[in-house]
């Protein structure tokens, strides 16, 4: 098993191997003047395989050098030992600052250093290549300020068209924001706008420099929008178009001033446009899981009230048989008091059970209203039984067929319109407005409350107490409370369109409720 393991580890890295010489080969010609691909190529290598092929990567990247560099020798004549000594060299300094940040950073903490790491390694890597063409005799063309200065910016593009895109490949199994191809399809668009304007426009080298600014501008409202994903859509797009714009001549080292003031500008609006979407992208994320974390409690304090409600039914429910055995029981004593002739007691024993009746369907409304299920909630609205537990006259008007919400949504809007009643002042009149209705794949009731009575006290603190606690039964259901003023409170109660058919509570039907307690 060892043994296989190891030939494919090394099938592994070699396949490795020459897949990243060919791309590193594309990538040299494929590199515009004063932008450096290979360089991107390398870092993306070395921050994103895994770690048993980075000895792989690494003499692919010499093997690179060898195979551009070693033909020089004749055609540029170069130093033979600068052409076979600087890609050992070059590669070994090169890969210790990537190595030693992937080491020090975790792979999901990347978008938030990657700047601060392609900086380091831009620079790092100008450095190391100064260095290395000063100590080997390397072209001296290439030893000067302004070639460091050229390398490191050239060097910091190529690294942003290369990892930002590898960047987003890896995070492609994470959620990404909502209409990100669709803005980035605009975004292009208008860059290509831009381009062509710049391009077939004859225009001094100014105000091509300002085009070429201007490109910028679809990577700021991406990064505004959908964050470090969309800063990386858009610093790729505006560095293709000022690498098409640049005037190419086509041979080794040559420089266009207009075209590396556009380039400096392009890294700063990048590097600031990567920090921004980093920033974004951290308090979107912060946002999404603090509204997470409510949707999950605001579920959990439905499912609770949900289940409180169903444990109610069932003592509901259990009342009724025992109020049904009762009836059955006392009629029994009534037949044999009256075979007696002892009609007198028999008449008692019925107004007594009468009274003993409707006292006891009182509690078991207040309880849990059955009627709610077979009715809907508006034949509970207009019985006698809710007025007297809400203890005024009440005025309704209603709208709407309650029979197509769930019969969880109904007993949470009975259950918030008696504690409004609650809530408001003591009045001996209140009016009740409640209307049914459905808006695109939402459904739900609005419920007014309103306490006619011209004597308002101060709300205490019981008052406010019952106010949060209706407040959060009702945000509970995804709907909203507002007290308009001290005599009126409005509250709507929102669900999906379809919940009645797959409620909770598995009665929906008015042929199973009825079923369950008659």
């Amino acid at each position: 098993m060892d043994g296989c393991k190891k030939i494919t580890t090394a099938a592994q890295g070699l396949l490795t191997a020459i897949l990243y010489c060919c791309s590193f080969y594309l990538a040299w010609h494929a590199s515009f003047d004063q932008m450096y691909l290979p360089a991107g190529l390398r870092v993306a290598a070395l921050l994103f395989l895994p770690r048993r092929l980075l000895p792989w990567m690494l003499l692919a990247d010499v093997s690179s050098l060898l195979i551009l560099r070693v033909p020089a020798i004749k055609t540029l004549g170069v130093d033979p030992v600068w052409a076979y000594g600087s890609p050992w060299v070059l590669t070994a300094l090169f890969a210790a600052v990537p190595l030693a940040i992937r080491m020090r950073l975790k792979s999901h903490r990347l978008e938030t250093w990657l700047v601060p790491t392609l900086l380091a390694a831009a620079v790092w890597g100008a450095a190391c290549t100064i260095a290395v063409n000063i100590v080997l005799a390397g072209p001296a063309s290439t030893i000067s300020g302004t070639k460091f200065a050229r390398f490191a910016v050239g060097d910091y593009l190529g690294m942003l068209m290369v990892v930002l895109p590898a960047l987003l490949w890896l995070r492609r199994r994470q959620p990404a924001p909502r209409r990100l191809h669709l803005h980035g399809a605009a975004a292009g668009l208008a860059t290509a706008v831009l381009f062509s304007v710049a391009a077939l426009s004859p225009l001094g080298s100014a105000q091509r420099v300002i085009l070429m600014a201007l490109l910028i501008a679809p990577a700021i409202m991406l990064t505004c929008l959908h964050g470090w994903r969309g800063a990386a859509v858009g610093v790729v797009l505006a560095n293709i178009a000022i690498a098409l714009l640049l005037q190419t001549s086509g041979e080794l080292g040559s420089y266009d001033a207009g075209g590396f003031v556009a380039q400096v500008l392009l890294a700063v609006a990048a590097t600031g446009l990567v920090v921004l979407g980093s920033r974004i992208s951290l308090v979107l994320a912060a946002a999404k899981a603090k509204a997470q974390a409510e949707r999950q409690a605001l579920n959990a304090a439905r499912a609770s009230y949900w289940l409180s409600e169903r444990s109610l039914r069932e003592r509901a429910i259990g009342y009724v048989d025992i109020h049904v055995q009762i009836n059955k029981l006392r009629r029994e004593i009534e037949t044999y008091l009256r075979s007696r002739g002892h009609a007198e007691a028999a008449l008692r024993m019925i107004r007594t059970g009468y009274i003993q009746s409707q006292l006891l369907d009182e509690y078991i409304q207040a309880l849990y209203p059955l009627e709610i299920e077979t009715h809907g909630l508006f034949h509970i609205y207009r019985s006698v039984k809710f007025a007297n537990a809400c203890h005024s006259e009440l005025h309704v008007c209603l709208r709407g067929q309650p029979q197509t919400l769930s019969v969880g949504l109904q007993l949470a809007a009975y259950r918030c319109t008696l504690q409004a009643v609650a809530c408001l002042p003591p009045s001996t009149r209140h009016t009740i407005k409640a209307r049914v209705g459905s808006i695109s794949s939402a459904q739900g009731i609005a419920v007014s409350v309103f306490a006619d009575t011209a004597h308002v006290p101060p709300s205490g603190r019981r008052e406010l107490e019952a106010l949060a606690e209706l407040s959060s039964r009702v945000r509970s259901h995804g709907g909203a409370c507002r007290r308009r003023h001290a005599r009126k409170i409005s509250l709507l109660l929102v669900e999906p369109v379809g919940s009645r058919s797959s409620s909770l509570f598995g009665h929906d039907e008015p042929e199973v409720a009825a079923r369950g307690f008659l």
